[in-house]
């Protein structure tokens, strides 16, 4: 009868056997646990709200609030590809499975700011194009 290793990964990646080399070269997230949070740092970094999430937000909004204003299909398409990826809504299940609070009501409060200026500027055009929010 074998005896049952508990030591399933060696810390030298060297010492594992060719299969499981392949297949950790393979891996989504490195095995590693000093490159597993590297890793998680740099995703955590793209998931965060930046300048172009709220510039491009705020472009989305005017572009979007004018094809409502004149009912023009082709202006509601461009302000949708001109709407920014949604980075913070990505933030908002990493934080979620990191288990990081502080990083899930940053990116929350990102999205909900996003979402405001999106309003915001399509609430103010309205209000230059007709003088009163219809």
């Amino acid at each position: 009868m074998d005896q049952y290793n508990a030591e399933l990964t060696p810390d030298d990646p060297d010492r594992l056997p060719p299969a499981r080399r392949r297949r950790a070269r393979r891996l989504l997230a490195p095995v590693d646990a000093n490159e597993r949070a590297a890793f998680i740092d740099r995703v955590a970094h793209r998931a965060s709200p930046s300048f172009d999430f709220f510039l491009f937000s705020l472009l989305a909004g005017g572009v979007i609030a004018a094809g409502f204003l004149l009912d023009s299909s082709a202006l509601l398409l461009l302000g949708a590809l001109a709407a920014p990826l949604m980075a913070p809504a990505v933030g908002l299940s990493l934080g979620t499975v990191i288990g990081s609070g502080r990083f899930f009501f940053r990116s929350l409060l990102g999205l909900l700011i996003g979402g405001m200026l999106v309003f915001l500027i399509g609430g103010m055009l309205s209000l230059v194009w007709f003088g009163h929010v219809p």
